[in-house]
């Protein structure tokens, strides 16, 4: 690999007054006196540190020790604008895109000089190449990696040059014969992954770019990068497709393409590599890879505990499905290709059931862009994310005939807020209804006043009612009384079932014949 086409090496000078400031007291010193209370001082520092580096004429072995010194403050660093970027839904802000391009900056910035040590080492054949150039190869790889998670998180396409470096990267440590060196992570941010060596880290990669994000939470792509890298020895690369039932996974090597099921056909002779499953395949059937939390996905991200213990059955079921090669796909709802009124929420949709409704704001007309796809351009900033309730109508229909379901797909179409989304239906029809818990449930929110709600009825295959409600406080078991045109119900409350980001849904017992409701 003589050159990069993403991690582009500026003009470098001479300045040997410049060298001292990289001796290691002196840079400890700095490093000590970061703002650490003000992060985004500190990232920008650091920013300006090593864009200076990556300008200078310096010695492979000293550029890389004033990188690793750097490297837990960066690490730190990262995680926090990492953090910024998932605290709101989509469509971002303005500040959130902005943090993402300078997120993005700091990572290629850094990479760069690795890079610039590894271009150094492979061009030597002294012992210097020996000690060093594992590390070079696999810092380089790590911080383009990071690059692919960061487009990720942000539901962004990955720049077709970053996977041509990758590509590059990992067959010089083979050529090197590196590729299973293994390297100290210096990862005080994850340290429960103590060593990686080039290959590792390219498998993580390639595990990561075929999770279809659009179909996970954006902080539900951590835990996912924190399943790959507990598991990525249980996955290696062949020169040939294994022996597996399901498509083979394709790496086209001297491309800048990522790692597909369905590889577009090239007119190049590129080399190929194919990502062997069969042991995690095996691992996930036979329960050596558990799941360590009871509930669904959605619950499970408020739950105290690193990633590992936010791992659910469903999660992994969603991973294992992608890793076979079944591409993530909403239900075809919108074979007629018309367009729909949607309203997002709970209470927006309890607010247009009502008898003089009208939309005031609270609806947005979404095009059909596919059988299984609205499209929508959003002027407010947070409003959509997997996992929201949506009620949604057609055009000519009226506004309180609405049908129930939760966005199970997102693809960010466009950087002006227009989304396309697809969604799990709960049921073709729901009403809105009032609720009051019964004293010794384990809510008694008497005092509250009435609570709103969703009821919805299904007769196959066997008659049964469901209330959603938006309050994680009542429990299976406890008795409500429920409000429906006019009419009273006592119900008994059983099967909690968390379906969405802060929505529960009870199957309905009614313990009571209906009677007259009083006046409120």
């Amino acid at each position: 690999m003589k050159h990069s086409f993403f991690l582009v090496i500026p003009k470098q000078r001479n300045d040997p007054q410049r060298l001292r400031e990289f001796d290691e007291k002196i840079l400890k010193q700095w490093i000590a006196d970061l703002p650490i209370a003000n992060p985004l001082l500190a990232s920008r520092l650091v920013f300006d540190y090593i864009s200076e580096m990556s300008t200078l004429k310096i010695p492979a072995p000293l550029r890389l020790d004033t990188l690793e010194q750097l490297r837990p403050s960066f690490l730190a660093i990262e995680e926090y604008l990492r953090s910024r970027l998932v605290k709101n839904a989509f469509p971002k802000e303005e500040g959130e895109k902005k943090a993402l391009r300078f997120l993005v900056g700091l990572e290629r910035e850094y990479t760069i000089n690795y890079w610039c040590a590894l271009k150094e080492l492979s061009s030597q054949t002294s012992w210097f190449q020996g000690k060093y150039i594992g590390l070079a190869i696999q810092r380089s790889l790590k911080g383009l990696s990071e690059i692919v998670h960061s487009h990720l998180l942000m539901g962004l396409g990955v720049p077709d040059w970053v996977w041509l470096d990758l590509h590059s990267l990992y067959k010089m440590s083979l050529k090197l014969k590196k590729h299973t060196a293994q390297v100290a992570a210096n990862d005080e941010v994850n340290p429960g992954i103590r060593t990686s060596s080039p290959e590792e880290t390219y498998i993580e990669v390639i595990l990561l770019a075929l999770v279809d994000n659009k179909g996970l939470m954006q902080r539900e792509l951590k835990l996912a990068y924190a399943f790959i890298q507990a598991v990525r020895g249980l996955v290696s690369l062949k020169p040939k497709p294994p022996a597996q039932p399901n498509p083979p996974c394709v790496i086209l090597i001297d491309e800048d393409k990522p790692p597909s099921f369905n590889p577009v056909a090239s007119d190049s002779e590129s080399a190929r590599l194919y990502v062997d499953f069969t042991a995690l395949y095996q691992a996930l059937d036979a329960n050596k890879v558990l799941a360590n939390a009871p509930e669904s996905r959605f619950a499970a991200l408020s739950m105290a505990g690193g990633p590992e213990d936010k791992w659910t059955l469903d999660f992994l079921d969603y991973l294992k499905q992608r890793w076979q090669g079944q591409p993530h796909e909403s239900a075809p709802l919108f074979e007629d290709r018309l367009d729909r009124y949607v309203a997002i929420g709970l209470n927006n949709t309890c607010k247009l059931q009502t008898l003089n409704a009208d939309d005031g704001g609270d609806e947005f007309l979404a095009r059909s862009v596919s059988p299984r796809l609205l499209s929508c351009v959003f002027k407010q900033p947070g409003l959509v994310s997997i996992g929201n309730l949506v009620s949604f109508r057609k055009a000519d229909t009226p506004i309180n005939r609405r049908a129930l379901g939760i966005i199970d797909s997102l693809i960010i179409e466009k950087d002006d807020g227009k989304l396309s989304f697809g969604v799990q239906l709960l049921t073709a029809q729901a009403i809105a209804v009032n609720y009051l818990p019964s004293l010794g449930s384990h809510y008694s929110g008497h005092h509250d006043g009435y609570k709103k709600g969703l009821f919805y009825q299904m007769k196959e295959p066997e008659p049964k009612s469901f209330l959603i409600t938006d309050t994680f406080l009542l429990k299976s078991g406890d008795a409500v009384n429920l409000f429906v045109d006019h009419e009273e119900f006592h119900i008994t409350l059983r099967n909690k079932k968390n379906i969405g980001l802060g929505y529960w849904q009870f199957e309905c017992a009614k313990t009571q014949e209906k009677k007259p409701a009083e006046d409120a």
